[in-house]
C-alpha cells in the first residue's frame, strides 16, 4: 500500500460536508467489484507559524504566533459512509487573561467528532455528533486562504466552527443545488449545554452553471443561510441571516459575504452587521495573492460602532504542480480601524487603528490510504 496525495476536494468528499454527487456511472457511483468498497484512512495536518510585527507597540510583545495547528482524521467505507475527528491546538487562557492549565499552555481541543452516511444515488447524507457549521465550512472553502484568518462570520464569533447535533444535506441530480438543514444545541462547542432550545439552520448552496453542457459547477456559486435559535438558559435570541456569492476559476478566486446577527454571545439586544469581499489570484504558479477587506457594525444605527479590518499579500506555494500545495511561505499585512463605539472600552482613544506585517510558514499534508475491502467475493465465487 502507497500513500498518495490527494487534492483538497477529495479529502473534502471522503470525510467533510457533503459534496457534488458523482455522476451515474462514475467509479464512486457503482457497486463494488470484486475486491469490494475499500476502507479509507484520512489524514490532513495544517499548521502554520507567524512572526508578527505591530504598529503601534503594544506593549506586550506578541511577534511569534500559532495562527493554525489543526489536525483531522477519518475513516471511510467507499463513499457510503464515514466517521471523522479533529483536534486544534488553542492556548488554555485566553487574550484578556491569564487564568489557563499549567500557566498558559497550549492545549489540544476537540473540535469536530462526527459519524456520517451518505446515500449517493439519492444525493443525500446525513451526519450527527460534533458537527462543522455548514456556513463555515462551505466559507472556509469560498475564501480559501484560512491559515491567514477565518472567515468574517467565524473571525467575528457570530459562529461557531462545530456544535453538537445532526446535519442533513441533499444534492440535486448534477449538483446544480444543495440543501442543508443542522439541528445544534447552540452552544456544543465549547461549553455543556444550558440552552433549552436549539439552533435550526437552513442553507441553501446554488451552482448554475452545474446544467450547462460542459458543467463548471465552481465557477459560480451562491449561498444563503437562515437560522432561527437562541444561547444560554435564558433561550437569549440568536438568530442569524447571511448570504454569500464567490467563484474559483483556478488563476482567479473571488467572493462576498453579508452576514447579520439578531443577538450574540446571549446578548438578544446585540444586532451586528458585516460586510466582507476577498480575492485569490495565482497569476503564475506558484505565486499567490491576496487581498480581503471586513467592514463590521456593532450597532448599525451607530456609524461610530464600525470597524475596518484588511487582509493582503502574497507569496509561494510549492510545489508549483499538482492539486495540493503543501508548503507555503507568505508576507502579509493585516489593518485594522475601529470606530470610538466599537473598541473593546466604547470612547477609549487608544488604538483606533493598529497595524501588522507578518511572515507566515504554512504547511498542509493530506493524503488517504486503503486499509482494507469491504462486501468483496472471494477468488473463484
Amino acid at each position: 500500500m502507497t500513500l498518495a496525495m490527494l487534492a483538497t476536494c477529495a479529502v473534502i468528499a471522503a470525510t467533510a460536508a457533503p459534496t457534488i454527487p458523482p455522476p451515474a456511472g462514475s467509479p464512486a457511483a457503482l457497486p463494488p467489484g470484486d475486491e469490494g468498497l475499500p476502507v479509507q484512512l484520512h489524514l490532513d495536518l495544517d499548521l502554520a507559524g507567524r512572526f508578527q510585527l505591530d504598529l503601534p507597540d503594544p506593549g506586550i510583545s506578541r511577534a511569534f504566533r500559532l495562527p493554525r495547528a489543526n489536525l483531522e482524521t477519518g475513516l471511510s467505507l467507499g463513499p457510503l459512509a464515514s466517521a471523522r475527528f479533529g483536534i486544534a491546538a488553542v492556548r488554555s487562557a485566553g487574550e484578556t487573561g491569564y487564568i489557563g492549565v499549567d500557566g498558559e499552555s497550549w492545549v489540544v481541543q476537540v473540535e469536530l467528532a462526527e459519524a456520517r452516511y451518505t446515500w449517493v444515488q439519492a444525493g443525500l447524507s446525513v451526519a450527527g455528533g460534533m458537527v462543522e457549521d455548514p456556513w463555515v465550512s462551505s466559507g472556509d472553502a469560498a475564501w480559501g486562504m484560512r491559515p491567514v484568518a477565518p472567515t468574517l462570520a467565524e473571525g467575528r464569533g457570530w459562529f461557531d466552527k462545530a456544535d453538537l447535533g445532526a446535519v442533513a444535506a441533499w444534492t440535486a441530480p448534477k449538483g446544480f443545488a444543495t440543501v442543508q438543514l443542522a439541528l445544534l444545541t447552540g452552544e456544543g462547542h465549547r461549553w455543556r449545554e444550558r440552552n433549552e432550545g436549539k439552533n435550526l439552520n437552513v442553507v441553501l448552496t446554488l451552482r448554475p452553471l452545474a446544467l450547462l453542457p460542459e458543467p463548471q459547477p465552481e465557477a459560480l456559486q451562491a449561498a444563503i443561510l437562515f437560522r432561527d435559535g437562541s444561547q444560554g438558559m435564558e433561550r437569549a435570541r440568536s438568530h442569524r441571516g447571511a448570504f454569500r456569492v464567490w467563484t474559483d476559476l483556478g488563476v482567479v478566486g473571488a467572493g462576498a459575504e453579508g452576514v447579520m446577527a439578531y443577538g450574540v454571545a446571549g446578548d438578544g439586544g446585540h444586532t451586528p452587521l458585516g460586510l466582507s469581499a476577498w480575492g485569490v489570484v495565482r497569476p503564475v504558479r506558484p505565486i499567490v495573492t491576496f487581498v480581503r477587506l471586513d467592514l463590521a457594525l456593532e450597532d448599525p444605527g451607530d456609524d461610530e460602532s464600525g470597524s475596518l479590518r484588511v487582509h493582503a499579500g502574497g507569496g509561494v506555494e510549492l510545489p508549483p504542480r499538482g492539486p495540493l500545495a503543501p508548503f507555503m511561505v507568505l508576507i502579509g499585512y493585516e489593518g485594522t480601524k475601529l470606530g470610538p463605539q466599537a473598541m473593546p472600552i466604547a470612547g477609549a482613544a487608544g488604538a483606533t487603528e493598529a497595524h501588522a506585517i507578518y511572515l507566515q510558514l504554512g504547511i498542509r499534508l493530506a493524503g488517504s490510504i486503503t486499509v482494507a475491502h469491504v462486501g468483496g467475493t472471494e477468488p473463484g465465487e
